[in-house]
């Protein structure tokens, strides 16, 4: 019995054999140009998936009040007015402002550039338009904003007896909104699931699919 064990043991397994004889087939070959443009693409493709990832994603709101800030400010100078709770709404700003240095501390902004982008970022939440979102990401690259295009997660609680009548998962909608890889590609199959029970609808009679006529 024990004979029969070490011999077990000692012999390789037939997932080991399969994976030597494919380590063999496909190591042992010279890699052709296809090869290599493919090692090279996966590589350069994986470098700027990464690069993406890491860039900083901001809030604009932060950004929307310190500015905010700053008006009242200057109002008050030119008006020569005092506010009321100045104690509170200088310890706020200095708040807002300690926040702000470290959120922008790696982008490495010149005072110019940090005032630029606020101002850009407080002229996209005054008028969320596709061109204006556009503008700060064109001229500022290097970071993510924030886009509330759901009017925010008090939104999606409100909606979420329709997503589960639909027979979707409200909590991967809240991860796809946020950005989360695993929820994106788990709503999106989930997405194609019900839009392949819906093509196998009957066309006509009972049951018919409201959108069977569309493509």
């Amino acid at each position: 019995m024990s004979r029969l064990k070490n011999k077990r043991t000692s012999e390789p397994s037939a997932s080991t054999s399969r994976k030597a004889k494919r380590k063999v087939s496909t190591g042992d070959r010279p890699k052709t140009w296809l090869d290599q443009f493919s090692e090279i693409w996966h590589e350069k493709a994986e470098q700027e998936r990464l690069t993406w990832l890491r860039k900083p994603h901001l809030h604009t709101a932060i950004f929307a009040d310190a500015w905010q800030d700053d008006e009242i400010e200057k109002l008050l100078a030119a008006n020569n007015d005092i506010l009321q709770n100045a104690e509170l709404f200088a310890r706020e700003k200095e708040k807002r402002r300690h926040e702000i240095e470290r959120v922008t501390a790696n982008l490495g902004w010149l005072p110019e550039r940090l005032k630029l982008f606020m101002e850009k970022v407080v002229a996209y939440r005054k008028a969320p338009s596709i061109e204006n979102y556009l503008r700060v990401r064109r001229e500022f690259p290097e970071v993510e904003i924030q886009v509330a295009r759901f009017g925010g997660i008090e939104a999606l609680f409100k909606l979420e007896k329709d997503f589960e009548k639909q027979g979707i998962d409200p909590h991967l909608v809240a991860g796809a909104l946020d950005a989360d890889e695993p929820s994106v590609d788990a709503l999106c199959l989930r997405l194609l699931e019900l839009l392949t029970a819906r093509d196998r609808l009957p066309k006509s009679g009972p049951g018919t699919s409201i959108n069977a006529g569309v493509p």
